[in-house]
């Protein structure tokens, strides 16, 4: 029996409700439940370029790990294996391939940017290392994903943080070359793009697979013209009002969860499943760091010459 199967067979032997349950909270910490309400409260309200890195990071690490899906094409470990019993409730959010680990690759480009922003911090090194490694064990303890799966992404997704942090100092020092940057994020989006459409797949592969690319990069491709839409034009402030931002926050939270339900329907009939959701991603990860952030900052004008 091959080792890695081997490893969640006996993981599989101390499973009890308790630890279930506590591990199905932590592997949330991977998931787009969390993380992106985390980038808008990063955004919005704390600190807009440890936001911009750390969804430099995300976005890089999802771009990358949806290419390795599927261009390895491996099978989850319960298809490998019969005799594993993955956690039913996590197999909700277990889609695609398994190699890499998706969430662990999310964790890692998330609390890694924390780790590096705050690297003079013992504390927070040691509180997103934590949620980092947890995440990626609870990947194993549920049965979704082998050993390997997330070792893998627990390599690249650090190799990815040195070069984006690289990276991110380059576009501090030129930021003169925005326009090439943008560039390269466009190519790079319709490369993945092409070869998520017509790249051929085994028989049998879960459409659902493609769509997820499609999601990546219409998020991919908003936050960046977010960004430089709010770099050229906008270049908003978080308030210096705890209040302000509370308000900033809920509204723009509720706003964001009323647009990803509302449109997904819409888009997906007059779109089709790959478009519509392209589409859909773009407008909501443009609203984080593009729309509402102009709003805002037009209504902080208002209010100021409403006063003079």
């Amino acid at each position: 029996m091959p080792f890695d199967i081997q490893i969640l067979l006996e993981l599989e032997q101390i499973r009890n409700p308790f630890l279930t349950n506590i591990f199905l909270f932590i592997t949330q910490f991977g998931e787009e439940l969390i993380l992106l309400p985390l980038m808008c409260l990063i955004y919005w309200c704390i600190n807009k370029k440890l936001a911009c890195f750390a969804a430099m990071n995300f976005f890089g690490a999802l771009f990358v790990n949806h290419l390795l899906k599927i261009t390895y094409c491996v099978d989850r470990p319960w298809i490998r294996s019969t005799q594993l019993s993955p956690v039913p409730d996590a197999m909700q959010s277990a889609t695609g391939f398994s190699f890499p680990s998706g969430h662990t690759a999310n964790a890692v480009s998330v609390y890694g940017s924390a780790i590096f922003w705050f690297r003079k911090h013992l504390w927070m090194v040691i509180l997103n290392s934590c949620i980092i490694f947890l995440v990626a064990f609870s990947r194993l303890y549920l049965g979704v994903h082998t050993l390997q799966d997330v070792a893998i992404s627990l390599i690249v997704g650090f190799l990815l943080l040195l070069l984006n942090q690289w990276i991110f100092r380059k576009i501090e020092s030129h930021p003169e070359k925005d326009r090439l940057y943008l560039f390269i994020v466009f190519a790079a989006a319709a490369f993945g793009a092409l070869y998520t459409i017509l790249k051929p797949y085994p028989d049998g592969t879960d459409a659902a697979l493609k769509t997820d690319g499609m999601k990546t990069l219409g998020a991919m491709i908003g936050a960046v013209c977010g960004f430089y839409w709010d770099y050229r034009k906008i270049r908003f402030l978080k308030s210096n009002k705890p209040w302000v931002n509370i308000i900033r926050l809920i509204v723009g939270l509720v706003i964001l969860l009323f647009l990803k339900t509302a449109l997904k329907g819409v888009f997906n009939q007059y779109f089709g499943q790959l478009l519509g959701n392209f589409l859909r991603y773009f407008i909501l990860l443009f609203w984080i760091f593009g729309f509402y952030p102009f709003l805002f900052t037009r209504l902080e004008l208002l209010q100021h010459n409403s006063y003079e």
